[in-house]
């Protein structure tokens, strides 16, 4: 995986943000599941095809409450066809609560 920061534009909206690029194991590693879309085909993984899976933070920002499957989105001067959407993770750790009996 490699990743940087940048700026991803939709329309007139812009986001920045880290783009990572990866082969579906990092979105097994990191326990990602998808809400929308798909991840890479073995196609566009071997052809490098600019083909991207956003997280829930980069919908927001560029799409609102849209759904980007479909749409198309541009970081730097590459064009990118979004195919996916990640579930988002939040912020909060699993917790646990234990009650006494009264």
């Amino acid at each position: 995986m490699v990743g940087k920061t940048t700026t991803a534009v939709y329309q007139a909206n812009n986001w920045s943000t880290v783009v990572n690029g990866s082969s579906n194991d990092y979105f097994e590693a990191g326990n990602w599941g998808l809400a929308a879309g798909r991840l890479f085909s073995e196609t566009e993984e071997r052809a490098g095809k600019a083909v991207c899976v956003i997280g829930e933070s980069v919908r927001e920002k560029l799409f609102g409450r849209q759904n980007p499957v479909g749409s198309e989105i541009r970081i730097k001067q590459f064009a990118c066809e979004v195919i996916g959407l990640l579930k988002a993770k939040g912020q909060s750790a699993m917790a646990r609560t234990r009650t006494t009996p009264s």
